[in-house]
Protein backbone atom coordinates (compact mmCIF):
# COMPACT_ATOMS: atom_id res chain seq x y z
CA UNK A 1 0.00 0.00 0.00
CA UNK A 2 3.15 2.56 0.64
CA UNK A 3 4.52 1.42 -2.28
CA UNK A 4 1.60 1.97 -4.57
CA UNK A 5 0.82 5.75 -2.62
CA UNK A 6 4.52 6.51 -3.23
CA UNK A 7 3.83 5.80 -6.76
CA UNK A 8 1.13 7.75 -7.30
CA UNK A 9 2.87 11.13 -5.32
CA UNK A 10 5.81 10.59 -7.50
CA UNK A 11 3.58 10.83 -10.71
CA UNK A 12 1.23 13.03 -9.59
CA UNK A 13 4.54 15.40 -8.95
CA UNK A 14 6.15 14.48 -12.16
CA UNK A 15 2.61 15.95 -14.32
CA UNK A 16 2.52 19.18 -12.26
CA UNK A 17 6.10 19.99 -12.55
CA UNK A 18 5.86 19.72 -16.40
CA UNK A 19 2.71 21.39 -16.17
CA UNK A 20 4.35 24.56 -14.50
CA UNK A 21 7.64 24.24 -16.66
CA UNK A 22 5.21 25.55 -19.59
CA UNK A 23 4.83 29.62 -20.49
CA UNK A 24 1.50 30.49 -22.21
CA UNK A 25 3.23 32.67 -24.79
CA UNK A 26 0.00 32.92 -27.30
CA UNK A 27 -4.03 32.86 -26.94
CA UNK A 28 -5.52 33.62 -30.30
CA UNK A 29 -8.52 31.86 -32.07
CA UNK A 30 -9.37 29.30 -29.65
CA UNK A 31 -5.26 28.01 -30.30
CA UNK A 32 -2.92 27.89 -27.08
CA UNK A 33 0.78 28.54 -27.32
CA UNK A 34 3.01 27.50 -24.32
CA UNK A 35 7.30 26.74 -24.61
CA UNK A 36 9.30 25.93 -22.01
CA UNK A 37 13.36 25.97 -22.08
CA UNK A 38 14.77 22.62 -21.70
CA UNK A 39 18.17 21.43 -20.51
CA UNK A 40 19.97 21.16 -23.57
CA UNK A 41 19.02 24.77 -24.07
CA UNK A 42 16.48 24.90 -26.68
CA UNK A 43 12.89 25.40 -26.48
CA UNK A 44 10.62 23.28 -26.69
CA UNK A 45 6.60 24.18 -27.80
CA UNK A 46 3.26 23.18 -27.29
CA UNK A 47 -0.13 23.87 -28.94
CA UNK A 48 -3.54 23.08 -28.07
CA UNK A 49 -7.14 23.52 -29.96
CA UNK A 50 -10.70 21.75 -29.71
CA UNK A 51 -12.02 20.42 -32.72
CA UNK A 52 -15.35 19.96 -34.06
CA UNK A 53 -14.88 16.78 -35.49
CA UNK A 54 -14.33 12.97 -34.35
CA UNK A 55 -10.88 12.03 -33.38
CA UNK A 56 -10.85 9.17 -36.03
CA UNK A 57 -10.93 11.67 -38.73
CA UNK A 58 -8.31 14.17 -36.88
CA UNK A 59 -5.97 10.94 -36.95
CA UNK A 60 -6.06 10.23 -40.51
CA UNK A 61 -5.87 13.47 -41.37
CA UNK A 62 -2.27 14.17 -39.59
CA UNK A 63 -1.11 10.61 -40.43
CA UNK A 64 -1.08 11.34 -44.33
CA UNK A 65 2.41 12.74 -44.38
CA UNK A 66 2.02 12.91 -48.08
CA UNK A 67 0.09 16.16 -47.50
CA UNK A 68 1.73 17.57 -44.50
CA UNK A 69 3.09 20.64 -46.48
CA UNK A 70 -0.58 21.69 -47.25
CA UNK A 71 -0.54 23.17 -43.56
CA UNK A 72 2.38 22.90 -41.83
CA UNK A 73 4.62 25.48 -41.31
CA UNK A 74 7.27 26.23 -43.51
CA UNK A 75 7.21 22.51 -44.61
CA UNK A 76 8.17 22.92 -48.76
CA UNK A 77 7.77 19.18 -49.20
CA UNK A 78 6.67 16.55 -47.50
CA UNK A 79 7.28 12.78 -48.67
CA UNK A 80 6.56 8.79 -46.80
CA UNK A 81 9.65 7.24 -48.15
CA UNK A 82 9.18 3.86 -46.48
CA UNK A 83 6.67 0.94 -46.84
CA UNK A 84 3.73 2.33 -44.16
CA UNK A 85 2.95 -0.48 -41.42
CA UNK A 86 0.95 -0.54 -38.00
CA UNK A 87 4.36 0.15 -36.33
CA UNK A 88 6.48 2.43 -37.91
CA UNK A 89 7.16 4.26 -41.00
CA UNK A 90 9.54 7.28 -41.92
CA UNK A 91 8.92 10.69 -43.79
CA UNK A 92 11.40 13.18 -45.70
CA UNK A 93 10.48 16.83 -44.88
CA UNK A 94 12.45 19.81 -46.36
CA UNK A 95 11.61 23.47 -44.75
CA UNK A 96 11.48 26.51 -46.10
CA UNK A 97 13.90 28.99 -44.83
CA UNK A 98 14.10 32.84 -44.95
CA UNK A 99 16.81 34.41 -46.81
CA UNK A 100 19.80 34.72 -46.12
CA UNK A 101 19.05 30.85 -43.66
CA UNK A 102 20.14 28.01 -45.44
CA UNK A 103 16.91 25.40 -45.84
CA UNK A 104 16.87 22.64 -44.10
CA UNK A 105 15.70 19.03 -44.53
CA UNK A 106 14.46 16.28 -42.11
CA UNK A 107 13.89 12.78 -41.74
CA UNK A 108 11.26 11.12 -39.05
CA UNK A 109 10.40 7.80 -37.62
CA UNK A 110 6.42 7.83 -36.95
CA UNK A 111 4.68 5.72 -34.90
CA UNK A 112 1.48 5.76 -32.96
CA UNK A 113 -0.54 4.24 -29.97
CA UNK A 114 -4.23 4.17 -30.60
CA UNK A 115 -6.58 3.46 -27.07
CA UNK A 116 -10.34 4.12 -27.62
CA UNK A 117 -10.15 7.89 -25.86
CA UNK A 118 -6.63 8.48 -26.68
CA UNK A 119 -4.25 8.66 -29.51
CA UNK A 120 -0.58 9.74 -29.75
CA UNK A 121 1.63 10.07 -32.75
CA UNK A 122 5.21 10.19 -32.47
CA UNK A 123 7.87 11.93 -34.73
CA UNK A 124 11.84 11.19 -33.75
CA UNK A 125 14.44 12.28 -36.20
CA UNK A 126 16.30 9.60 -37.75
CA UNK A 127 19.00 11.73 -39.70
CA UNK A 128 20.89 8.54 -41.09
CA UNK A 129 18.19 7.26 -42.72
CA UNK A 130 18.78 8.32 -46.17
CA UNK A 131 21.95 9.78 -47.47
CA UNK A 132 22.33 13.73 -47.15
CA UNK A 133 20.87 16.27 -49.50
CA UNK A 134 23.34 19.10 -50.65
CA UNK A 135 20.93 21.15 -51.20
CA UNK A 136 19.78 21.78 -47.42
CA UNK A 137 21.09 21.24 -44.01
CA UNK A 138 20.13 18.49 -42.21
CA UNK A 139 18.08 18.46 -39.01
CA UNK A 140 19.64 16.01 -36.39
CA UNK A 141 17.75 16.25 -32.71
CA UNK A 142 14.00 16.56 -33.11
CA UNK A 143 10.75 15.45 -31.37
CA UNK A 144 7.44 15.83 -31.93
CA UNK A 145 4.20 14.31 -30.58
CA UNK A 146 0.35 14.58 -31.35
CA UNK A 147 -2.11 14.06 -28.91
CA UNK A 148 -5.94 13.62 -29.86
CA UNK A 149 -8.16 13.33 -26.70
CA UNK A 150 -11.56 12.02 -27.34
CA UNK A 151 -14.25 14.61 -26.05
CA UNK A 152 -17.14 13.49 -27.45
CA UNK A 153 -18.47 11.69 -30.68
CA UNK A 154 -18.27 15.34 -32.54
CA UNK A 155 -15.33 16.61 -30.79
CA UNK A 156 -11.79 16.05 -30.46
CA UNK A 157 -8.76 17.89 -28.03
CA UNK A 158 -5.89 17.80 -30.17
CA UNK A 159 -2.14 18.80 -29.17
CA UNK A 160 1.21 19.46 -30.76
CA UNK A 161 4.53 19.44 -28.60
CA UNK A 162 7.61 19.65 -30.60
CA UNK A 163 11.32 20.61 -29.86
CA UNK A 164 14.46 20.88 -32.53
CA UNK A 165 17.69 21.66 -32.23
CA UNK A 166 17.78 23.98 -35.26
CA UNK A 167 21.72 25.00 -35.60
CA UNK A 168 23.07 28.02 -37.01
CA UNK A 169 20.04 29.98 -35.98
CA UNK A 170 19.72 32.89 -33.99
CA UNK A 171 17.60 32.30 -30.99
CA UNK A 172 15.45 35.15 -31.75
CA UNK A 173 14.61 33.66 -35.16
CA UNK A 174 13.83 29.65 -33.08
CA UNK A 175 12.25 31.92 -30.86
CA UNK A 176 9.23 33.25 -33.26
CA UNK A 177 9.24 29.97 -35.54
CA UNK A 178 8.08 27.88 -32.30
CA UNK A 179 5.38 30.09 -30.92
CA UNK A 180 4.12 30.30 -34.90
CA UNK A 181 4.22 26.52 -35.98
CA UNK A 182 1.75 25.63 -33.63
CA UNK A 183 -0.24 28.29 -34.13
CA UNK A 184 -0.55 27.81 -37.90
CA UNK A 185 -0.63 23.86 -37.85
CA UNK A 186 -3.94 24.46 -35.40
CA UNK A 187 -5.54 27.31 -37.38
CA UNK A 188 -5.41 24.91 -40.36
CA UNK A 189 -6.97 22.05 -38.37
CA UNK A 190 -9.80 24.39 -37.55
CA UNK A 191 -10.29 25.18 -40.88
CA UNK A 192 -10.18 21.81 -42.14
CA UNK A 193 -12.43 20.61 -39.02
CA UNK A 194 -14.60 23.32 -37.54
Amino acid sequence: MNLIFSIVITLISFFYQNLIDWELKKNQDNVNVFTRSLNNGTKEFLGETILNTNMDSVFLFIMDFNKANQWMYKIESSKIISPVNEKTFYVYFTIKMNWPLDDRDLIMEVSNIKEKKFIKIELESRPNFIPNNDRYKRIINSNSIWTLEYIDKFKTKVSLQSNSDIQGIPAWITDLFITQSPLYAMKNLQKEFN
